[in-house]
């Protein structure tokens, strides 16, 4: 390249940019979990959707829980067996559920939860979680 100056000067200014623009971004003061908990933008708050979100039970339980990634879900009861709430839920969020079965009487089969969830503007989506005792369990909504 003895006869082309021009173009190498131009190569030796993009590479040293690239390399300042690497060391920019290693150097930057912010911690990373702020870059990643900036706030929403317009099209984010979009995928927020209101959900009537359900639980039906095949047996009595002693407790459970459902937490839509660190939020813990209130319910109030339809049926002895059958519990409901109402969420904003993200698009692409974990569902966490915990289930402790009722021992008395005692459980004749396996144990079952039925989730039902109705999100706004989505195909209503049901999952069931079995175990033969206690259920500890996640699933991650389709939309």
């Amino acid at each position: 390249m003895r006869g082309f100056p021009l173009l190498q000067s131009l190569f030796l200014s993009l590479f040293l940019a690239l390399i300042g623009i690497g060391f920019s971004l290693l150097l930057d003061e912010k911690d990373p979990k702020e870059r990643l908990l900036e706030p929403l933008s317009e099209s984010n708050k979009e995928a927020v959707k209101p959900a009537k979100i359900q639980l039906i039970f095949s047996h009595s339980t002693e407790a459970f829980e459902l937490r839509a990634g660190d939020l813990a879900l209130n319910f109030h009861s339809e049926t002895s067996n059958h519990f409901q709430s109402h969420a904003d839920l993200k698009s692409g969020l974990a569902l966490f559920l915990k289930v402790t079965p009722a021992s008395i009487p005692p459980i004749q089969g396996p144990f079952f939860v039925k989730l039902i969830v109705e999100a706004e503007g989505e195909k209503t989506f049901t999952h069931i979680f079995d175990a033969e005792g206690a259920i500890d369990d996640f699933i991650e909504l389709p939309f």
